[in-house]
């Protein structure tokens, strides 16, 4: 029994440490082929570049658009699908009412906002990035309003998340405390039944 009780807060513990230790690694090479190099047309400004020659740098970003977009965005849309399926499957049964099944909706489509969001803000971003490596037209310029605009809204999903995870789901907490008190309240009245 104790060991169950602890299990979970080490098993947390370890997921943690490895999410840590994995971005870690991944960032390792950005830091060790960076470097410090004057630029051109600026009173004594400095900036970092990448300093292996463009083939590795596009093997990089590659790998990072792999592992740090497509494959998590394939991951999140899966998890968030099959939980959106069991919310619905495992709702009351017996009560079928509007109120419910309204409930339900929103829950699901709170989920869906999460989804969209993410991939309105990264995806421009992400096509941005693999436009800049693999179409050798186009080079990348600060004064660039779509690098710009992209770039910002990759900021802006940090700032959203707070607010899709924590203010939206208060609706979700008050259906999941008025479907506790209606359970409670059908268990109490079989209860009494079963006494008269």
């Amino acid at each position: 029994m104790v060991i169950n009780r602890y299990r979970s807060w080490c098993y947390a513990r370890v997921v943690c440490v490895v999410i840590w230790f994995s971005g870690l690694f991944l960032a390792s090479p950005f830091t060790v082929m960076m470097e410090l190099r004057d630029v051109a047309g600026t009173d004594g400004g400095e900036s970092c570049m990448w300093s292996r020659g463009f083939e590795s740098h596009r093997h990089y970003i590659t790998g990072v658009f792999w592992v740090v977009f497509a494959i998590p965005s394939f991951g999140m849309i899966l998890t968030y699908f099959l939980i959106c399926i069991h919310f619905v499957k495992v709702g009351p049964k017996h009560n079928s009412s509007a109120v419910a099944s309204r409930s339900k909706r929103g829950v699901v489509s709170i989920v869906i906002l999460i989804v969209g969001v993410y991939w309105l803000c990264f995806t421009p971003f992400w096509i941005y990035q693999m436009m800049l490596l693999y179409d050798h037209c186009s080079t990348f310029d600060q004064n660039n309003v779509m690098g710009l605009i992209t770039l910002i809204l990759s900021y802006l999903n940090s700032c959203i998340n707070p607010f899709l995870y924590t203010l939206l789901p208060r609706k979700y907490n008050v259906w999941r405390k008025s479907r506790r008190d209606r359970r409670r309240h059908d268990t109490a009245s079989i209860r009494l039944r079963h006494f008269d």
